[in-house]
C-alpha cells in the first residue's frame, strides 16, 4: 500500500469533505449522515494543515438544514396516529 504525504492526504480530505458537504445539501435524509461525515473529514483535513473550510461550511449547513426540515415531520407522527389516517 502506497503512503501518501501529509500535504496530500490533507488535500483529498478537504476535498472529500468539501463533496460530501455539497451532496448533504441536496440529498434529501442521508444529508444528515454526510455533512457529519464532512466535517470529520474537514477536522482530519485541518489537523494536517490544509484548509477545509468549504467542507466544513457545506457540513454544518446540510446538517443543520436537514435537521430543520425533520423536525417538523417527526412532531406531525402523534397527530396522524391519533387522527386515524
Amino acid at each position: 500500500m502506497t503512503q501518501y504525504p501529509e500535504p496530500m492526504r490533507g488535500q483529498q480530505l478537504a476535498q472529500t469533505s468539501m463533496i460530501l458537504g455539497i451532496l448533504s445539501l441536496v440529498i434529501p435524509l442521508v444529508g444528515i449522515v454526510l455533512g457529519i461525515i464532512a466535517i470529520k473529514k474537514a477536522k482530519e483535513a485541518e489537523q494536517l494543515n490544509t484548509a477545509a473550510t468549504v467542507g466544513k461550511v457545506t457540513g454544518w449547513v446540510g446538517t443543520i438544514m436537514w435537521i430543520l426540515t425533520l423536525i417538523p415531520f417527526l412532531l406531525l407522527i402523534p397527530f396522524i396516529f391519533v387522527s386515524g389516517a
